[in-house]
């Protein structure tokens, strides 16, 4: 079984995450990688996870998975970042986010987070700070905008508190900068495809095709995989 974390970047409903291989849940939290459904064999592709109102995926829970035999997949958000930190423990990285914080490219958890709406909604309502920096290369490979251009809306952009990062805010912030052309550019690329530049999108699929290509090859649980947790002052041993 495939079981895949996501929510703004890859809609639960996408055809990708279509079959009775594929369990889509929402983005992952605490505790997710507890369930008994997630068994030695499977498969988890972490792509979105929570952050502010409960407690974020810890290390030490996907550590645990990985040691009873559970791949684990990241890419694109929380999953990129996880991935990058926990490569010497197995977690296999996918997609040019994952490689950007791995080679330390990037470093900031700013640069994959989005907002969404208050109403149960999944889809994100901004623009994560890695779309901004794909959208604004490829402005500059064609020409339309210079270097110097380029890395002063992108430092412009990255001021700008993630929650307020709407393609509004991007469209503002780009026309006060005298970038016309950007703009109807950039107005034209997303008439003709609303997910032009999503970077967070084509990796996350990219990692759900990973998964599937590996379905039905035997997982061998990682050894030497050792954790602990604190409680009440006392460090508390865990193995797998």
């Amino acid at each position: 079984m495939i079981h895949v974390f996501t929510g703004p970047t890859l809609s639960p409903d996408d055809p990708a995450l279509r079959g009775q291989e594929v369990r889509a849940l929402p983005p992952i939290r605490h505790g997710d990688l507890f369930d008994p459904q997630v068994a030695r064999g499977d498969t988890a592709v972490i792509i979105d996870g929570v952050y502010h109102h409960s407690p974020a995926i810890r290390h030490k829970e996907i550590i645990w998975a990985l040691a009873r035999g559970v791949c684990v997949i990241g890419a694109a958000s929380i999953g990129a970042l996880r991935a990058a930190e926990l490569a010497e423990c197995g977690m296999v990285g996918v997609g040019s986010i994952w490689y950007s914080y791995a080679s330390g490219r990037l470093d900031g958890d700013d640069e994959v987070t989005v907002a969404q709406s208050t109403n149960g909604d999944l889809r994100s309502c901004t623009w994560p700070l890695v779309r901004v920096r794909q959208v604004v290369g490829k402005a500059a490979e064609l020409g339309l905008v210079d270097p110097a251009q380029a890395d002063r809306l992108i430092r412009v952009l990255a001021d700008v508190y993630y929650a307020h990062r709407t393609l509004d805010a991007v469209m503002h912030h780009a026309r006060r900068e005298g970038l016309t052309a950007f703009t109807a550019w950039l107005t034209e690329e997303l008439d003709a495809n609303e997910h032009f530049g999503d970077t967070k999108r084509e990796d996350a699929l990219d990692a759900v095709a990973l998964a599937h290509d590996m379905a039905g090859v035997p997982v061998e649980p990682a050894g030497g995989l050792h954790w602990s947790t604190r409680v009440d002052g006392r460090v508390i041993p865990h193995e797998p």
